[in-house]
């Protein structure tokens, strides 16, 4: 797969160091990856969460957080959104609305 908006894990790296081998792992497990489906992603990342409109919710090995990303199936590629933690995650899963100091990884 190509991976679109790098940029956004870069800075996540930069701000939890001590993640930054497992965002490399992450990056070349996405790579190499040739997903056609929803389903094909749960091969790679078994605890991924599917959402609606072919967003997905890939997480960080050894961490509290996760990538959320749209895949673009048919053009190979997928376009990182933001990373959040388990309770941003909450957050927004129980509607609260979310400040943008939260989203401090998203563009």
């Amino acid at each position: 797969m190509k991976i679109i908006n790098k940029p956004i894990l870069h800075q996540f790296s930069s701000k939890h160091p001590e993640l930054s081998d497992y965002i490399t792992i992450w990056l070349l497990n996405v790579a190499k990856a040739n997903w056609h489906k929803k389903e094909d992603i749960l091969i790679t990342f078994p605890k991924a969460e599917l959402l609606e409109w072919n967003r997905v919710r890939l997480p960080i090995i050894h961490s509290e957080h996760t990538i959320q990303a749209d895949i673009h199936y048919s053009a190979k590629m997928i376009f990182i959104k933001f990373v959040e933690s388990k309770q941003q995650q909450l957050s927004i899963n129980d509607s609260k609305p979310c400040s943008l100091q939260e989203t401090t990884y998203a563009y």
